[in-house]
């Protein structure tokens, strides 16, 4: 009896989870029988209820890519009731030979989970519908414009797709992106016409596709280039062609990266390799201890301006100095790119005299020439006072007559109004608290206060304070540049172990293009702020 029992809850069991396995749920594909390099659909439709299917839920299949394109959903009202549809589709992309079998996947619904029927899926070398038609042919290939360069020299890395005339190649996506190990690596706008080549003895049409700038870290053998794209191939001239996604494979190039020559290096020199000159301008007169002088600063050229080091002084003896960057303004010309970036270089005098701080100038390495150079700009000198530079005033001329009373008579007037009022009002103050018992007590003191003058550091938090709770994180990164700037040559940056880190975290983000998230932007803003309080 009890054998008995088991044996119908076992059957209540089994066909519950048949009807969750298949109610409400089906699933078909477009093309059971791909070839290498394509793609067929994959549709799931959910009847009678909205639906979802989780990115961890999405089977991974050796030797096939499936990947989810679209979801839609619909509500119908049939006599009076309501029904949903959900529909999934995604994409199946055949990478090798072999026969496959999609496992069941998982669909939540209503609080019930569903699955799919298993979908078998085999891939041949030339099965039916083949990737493109028989006519059209496709290569991929790599140009790069020196096989041999200086480490920090840009190189420029072209993409190029050869195919038959008429035939359409759309590419949707990067599948697999280039070799960047040693490399920083910038996409660069790059427009180039299609032209008719010749490729493996075959008459084709040769299409621009994409341009990496390309610049190398480290020197020795390298290779560049490689990766794969996602492309709709079809024939334009065919009223009957069918597009069907292919993958399309890039080959890689050598290239030799020579270190820069240890010979004639100069002192300072900060990897800069191109050709640059620098413009810069510092307006004469005195100037006020403490007070900032800001600096406009222009280089333009042609070479790395992506990653370039900031201008320095000769001598910065009694002057502090802070430098702030913006975007470079690029253009590529043929191989080389060229460009302008700007400087704002803050001097702030610690102290009154005369200085001279030189020539701004940055130290380059000159490919082409293969030597060290500087772009600089004319020596500046700076006269320093703790007194504001009075106003220059304008003598009236004898000749020079007018009629009725000169506006400084109105003013004189109406000093001395204001004078003998206030007078007046001081003596009966005073009669009153000499009356009253309320005199100053004699031989007093007097305070003497002199002028406040602008605590950088104090003016510095200020400015991170307001970019910190108004969200700018471009200015935030801007200003703690400044405050490393300012705690490098103090006690309190030289003992801190933090100021490395935020450093690191700094330069990641500026030079290999890598974002700070907003837990290490507060966790930078934090540091900075901290050391710069023990500084104030």
């Amino acid at each position: 009896m009890k054998s008995t029992g088991k044996i119908i809850i076992s059957l209540f069991a089994l066909l519950y989870a048949t009807a969750v396995y298949s109610a409400d749920i089906t699933v078909s594909a477009g093309r059971n029988v791909i070839g290498v390099g394509e793609s067929t659909t994959l549709t799931i439709t959910v009847q009678g209820a909205f639906a979802s299917i989780s990115g961890n839920d999405i089977p991974v299949v050796q030797g096939l890519l499936i990947d989810q394109t679209g979801k839609s959903s619909s509500l119908h009202r049939i006599n009076g009731e309501s029904s949903a549809t959900t529909l999934f589709t995604f994409r199946v992309y055949g990478e090798s030979e072999g026969s496959y079998k999609i496992p069941p996947i998982k669909v939540k619904s209503s609080g019930r989970e569903l699955y799919t029927q298993p979908v078998s899926i085999t891939v041949k070398k030339g099965a039916q519908g083949a990737a493109t038609d028989s006519s059209i042919k496709v290569f991929c290939d790599v140009e790069i414009s020196r096989e041999t360069c200086y480490s920090g020299q840009p190189v420029m890395l072209r993409y190029f797709i050869y195919h038959t005339a008429g035939a359409s190649i759309n590419v949707h996506e990067i599948a697999e992106k280039p070799v960047t190990d040693g490399f920083i690596v910038k996409q660069v706008r790059e427009e180039i016409a299609s032209i008719d080549s010749v490729k493996q003895g075959i008459n084709l049409v040769k299409s621009h596709v994409i341009t990496y700038c390309m610049i190398p870290e480290i020197s020795g053998n390298r290779i560049a280039g490689g990766g794969s794209m996602l492309a709709g191939a079809g024939n334009s001239r065919s009223f009957f062609s069918r597009t069907v996604q292919s993958r399309l494979l890039f080959p890689v190039k050598k290239l030799k990266v020579l270190p820069l020559p240890a010979k004639g290096k100069p002192e300072g020199f900060g990897g800069d390799v191109g050709e640059f000159k620098l413009e810069a301008e510092l307006k004469g007169g005195q100037h006020m201890v403490n007070r900032e002088i800001q600096v406009p600063v222009t280089i333009t050229g042609r070479g790395n301006f992506f990653v370039m080091s900031k201008p320095q002084f000769e001598n910065t003896e009694g002057i502090k100095v802070l430098v702030e960057e913006s975007d470079a303004e690029l253009v590529l010309e043929g191989d080389e790119i060229t460009g302008t970036k700007k400087f704002l270089v803050t001097i702030i005098p610690q102290a009154e005299g005369s200085f001279k701080p030189g020539a701004l100038a940055l130290k380059y390495f000159n490919p082409v020439t293969r030597l060290y150079a500087s772009a600089s700009s004319g020596p500046f000198s700076l006269e320093v006072s703790g007194i504001a530079a009075p106003a220059v005033e304008q003598a009236e001329s004898p000749d020079k007559h007018e009629t009725g009373l000169p506006v400084i008579a109105y003013l004189a007037a109406g000093a001395l109004i204001a004078a003998a009022i206030f007078g007046f009002a001081y003596i009966i103050i005073r009669e009153r608290r000499r009356y009253a018992g309320l005199a100053a007590e004699p031989n007093s003191k007097t305070t003497l206060v002199k002028e406040a003058k602008p605590d950088p550091v104090k003016l510095l938090m200020d400015e991170l304070e307001e970019a910190h709770n108004t969200g700018d994180s471009d200015r935030l990164v801007k200003l703690c540049y400044r405050g490393l700037d300012m705690l490098k040559d103090d006690a309190a940056g030289k003992t801190s172990g933090e100021l490395a880190a935020v450093k690191a975290k700094l330069d990641a983000a500026r030079f290999a293009n890598a974002s700070l998230s907003e837990g290490e932007l507060e966790e930078v803003y934090g540091v900075v702020a901290g050391l710069l309080k023990n500084v104030m």
